[in-house]
């Protein structure tokens, strides 16, 4: 009804305008585009909005006059009404409405689309392919609008597009397919598809190097798929490995979904597990195969041919080849150097890139031992260090002077003087000795008269030893320079600072002779007196008793500062005697006794040492018997220089027989005995030196000594604090002349040992 209303109105609207117009015809068309279901009505209205009758109405389907007479046309004078009952798929196109007069021609079109359920065009089937073909399957439909297909595997996933590529999805020996096809109108279009996949046995992946540090384990992985069964074979350098056999590898399998997993197991790599692995996979429709480089990565091996090229005294330059690099690029080299000496030392080391295979050791101290390595470095670590190679730097001077350096005066013609080694690292080389060196004190315009004096040969300790050395042959009360300066093979150091000493004005005591008279159970009384007649111009004041108990290695000292003395020891003898009773002492226990003079200057030498014990037992005197005392240390005229010629006059024969006697008995005694008392007094002379602050003193040959001249060659020192050598030896049987007989005479200016009786 509503539409009759409306082609009413444009007749009307189209008539008035053809009263009162005159022109060319001008369409209106009231709707442009359809969309309809198919078997509803489709109808179309065309009319004039203004044009001069008569007009003349056609319509055309795809450009093409309507003949069918399914197709019903009404026309008026002003419009055309197009009409079809059913519309089916085939009246979907374009339709257009055309009027013309006498004065022009216009158009309008409109557009018919028929909804369409989908139809298959090309429906998809079963199909069998081969793994490794392109092959596709189709699933084509149509309908109105065009609809979309889509793909789903029986695993769920969805593939759009109505082409399905076979070569993409190659996951099993067979796979079920649904394409759905659909356009909203009616019901989808569905077609299930089963593909069946023949798959050979193939690897992705068929090459690729794998690395492993030493000692780790290695897992080599070979991922074959194909269709079951599927077996897999190793290879190591074209050599089979048997699954069972080695305890060194376990060859691991696992079955897919897809194929087949199959893994090497390296437990503890070593170097000869790297080589070329091979995994070939193999099933009923083909075989495949996978290499597997393995490379065992370690630290680098000890650099070959380390040398030291050549060497300076602060610097040293070295050469080494390159070594096994443990299949790793080699990262750096570190040179290691230390200390041969006096190890353990502080280990010194820097780094050279791997470019270089030599390099240069700064820094280092002239005379010294070296020992150095060289060890290289890769991204596993450092490697084994080159066999150690020793060298030893040129020498320089010393560089400083020697340590506390004492200067203390010894008598009207010695000076004795102490130091010790320069800092061991100012050596530069090796000390080989001392220059000592000496001048009077207002005497600053003259050179140093220079004593040479070895160093201690092979001593561990030298740089804390300290050395002696006696100035003698010096002018009574006289101010004196001393410097010292060590040497080494290249030259002499810096000299030490000048110290000063004075030679004394007057002589020390004498020495005594002690002897032990008798003992009790708490008391033993001691006698001594002076060992020659010479007189000392400086009188003695006092004496001191020492003393020592079996099995204790400290000295007691009893200072003895008022004595009555005797009546000489025989009638006319210039020498007195002295008695002392030591007493509350430990009965049945042996001691050890020796005396000392004092006066102004210092201590005398000490007395011989006297063995007692409590008990009253026998009493041994270590350094005389009544032979010594009364050949050697007696009286003048008991002296063999006086007593033989008067002898000689009454009985010639026999004192040349006596003589020969003598003579013999006294070389074998002196020798035994000098052997066993410097051994036994080892003690003694520590102690003494550390009670009486005073040290062994030295004979002057003014020739090199190492040595103290007082030790023996055994290494035993002297026993008494003032101990020195003999001035002559025995040879023949001719006696030195004794200190005694050589009036103001002391054991500095002339040093003596006297003999021994062995015990």
């Amino acid at each position: 009804m509503t539409t009759m209303k409306s082609i009413n109105v444009l007749i009307i609207y189209t008539y008035i305008n053809l009263v009162t117009a005159s022109d060319a015809p001008k369409l209106i068309i009231y709707k442009n585009y359809y969309l309809q279901s198919e078997g509803t009505k489709f109808r179309v209205l065309c009319s004039i909005q203004r044009g001069s009758t008569p007009l003349s109405f056609q319509w055309l389907k795809n450009r093409e006059q309507l003949t069918n007479s399914r197709y019903k046309i009404e026309t008026n004078d002003d419009l055309s009404i197009l009409t079809i009952d059913k519309i089916t798929k085939s009246d979907s196109t374009n339709y257009t409405c055309v009027v013309s007069n006498t004065y022009g021609t216009d158009s309008q079109t409109v557009v018919l689309d028929v909804k369409v359920p989908p139809t298959w065009l090309k429906e998809p089937q079963d199909i069998r392919v081969k793994s490794g073909d392109d092959v596709v399957v189709e699933c084509i439909a149509d309908g109105l609008p065009k609809p979309t297909v889509k793909w789903i595997s029986s695993k769920g996933k969805v593939i759009p597009g109505e082409v399905l590529n076979l070569a993409n999805f190659k996951v099993g020996s067979s796979e079920a397919y649904e394409c759905i096809a659909d356009n909203g109108i009616g019901d989808s279009l569905k077609k299930s598809i089963n593909v069946f996949f023949s798959v050979p046995a193939k690897f992705d992946e068929k090459y690729s190097v794998q690395q492993v540090k030493r000692g780790e384990s290695a897992r080599l992985k070979c991922n074959a798929t194909g269709d079951h069964p599927v077996t897999i074979k190793w290879t190591k350098d074209n050599a089979k490995l048997e699954k069972i056999g080695s305890h060194n590898f376990e060859i691991i399998e696992s079955i897919t979904d897809y194929g087949l997993v199959s893994e090497l197991l390296l437990r503890i790599t070593q170097r000869t597990d790297g080589a070329i692995y091979k995994c070939e996979a193999e099933n009923t429709h083909g075989k495949d195969e996978r290499t597997i480089k393995l490379v065992v990565l370690e630290i680098p091996g000890p650099p070959k041919t380390v040398h030291v090229k050549e060497v300076w005294s602060r610097t040293a330059s070295i050469v080494w080849s390159a070594p096994y690099s443990g299949n790793s690029p080699i990262s750096k080299y570190t040179i290691q150097y230390w200390r041969h000496q006096s190890a353990p030392h502080r280990l010194n080391e820097f780094t050279v890139s791997s470019t270089q295979t030599s390099a240069l050791i700064k820094d280092l101290s002239p005379g010294l031992s070296y020992e150095m390595t060289v060890v290289g470095e890769n991204e596993v670590g450092r490697g084994e260090a080159a066999d150690t190679v020793k060298f030893t730097t040129g020498e320089e001077e010393p560089s400083a002077p020697p340590n506390d350096i004492s200067v203390e005066g010894k008598g009207p013609t010695t000076i004795r003087i102490t130091w010790r080694a320069p800092p061991k690292e100012h050596w530069n080389g090796v000390i080989k000795g001392y220059y000592v060196g000496y001048r009077k004190a207002r005497e600053t315009n003259h050179p140093f008269t220079l004593k040479l004096v070895e160093s201690k040969p092979n001593q561990k300790s030298a740089e804390s030893e300290s050395y002696e050395y006696f100035l003698r042959d010096l002018v009574k009360g006289n101010e004196y320079a001393i410097v010292v300066k060590a040497y080494n093979s290249a030259g002499s150091g810096p000299q030490s600072h000048e110290m000063f000493a004075h030679t004394f004005d007057g002589d020390l005591p004498p020495a005594q002779l002690l002897s032990a008279m008798e003992s009790t159970n708490t008391l033993i009384t001691v006698r001594w007196h002076q060992k020659d007649i010479r007189e000392s111009q400086t009188p003695t004041q006092s004496f001191t008793l020492h003393y020592q108990r079996e099995g204790e290695s400290k000295w007691k000292e009893v200072p003895i500062s008022s004595l009555v003395t005797p009546a000489p020891i025989t009638e006319g003898s210039a020498l007195a005697s002295y008695n002392y009773n030591l007493e509350n002492l430990e009965s049945g226990i042996q001691y050890r006794l020796f005396v000392t003079a004092v006066n102004r200057y210092g201590f005398s030498d000490p007395s011989n040492v006297v063995i007692a014990r409590t008990d009253g037992g026998d009493i041994k005197v270590l350094e005389s018997e009544i032979f010594n005392q009364f050949f050697n240390d007696g009286p003048y005229y008991l002296q063999p220089s006086f007593t033989i010629p008067l002898l000689s006059a009454v009985v010639i024969i026999i004192i040349v027989i006596i003589s020969a006697f003598v003579c013999v008995r006294r070389i074998n005694r002196e020798r035994a005995a000098a052997e066993g008392f410097i051994m036994d007094s080892a003690t003694l002379h520590k102690q003494l030196a550390g009670q009486m602050g005073t040290t062994p003193r030295y004979m002057d040959f003014d020739k090199p000594s190492g040595k103290p001249l007082m030790m023996t060659e055994a290494g035993n020192a002297y026993p008494t604090p003032y101990a020195t050598i003999p001035m002559g030896g025995l040879d023949g049987c001719q006696f030195q002349t004794h200190p005694s007989m050589m009036k103001n005479s002391h054991i500095y200016d002339h040093p003596q040992l006297y003999p021994v009786m062995a015990q």
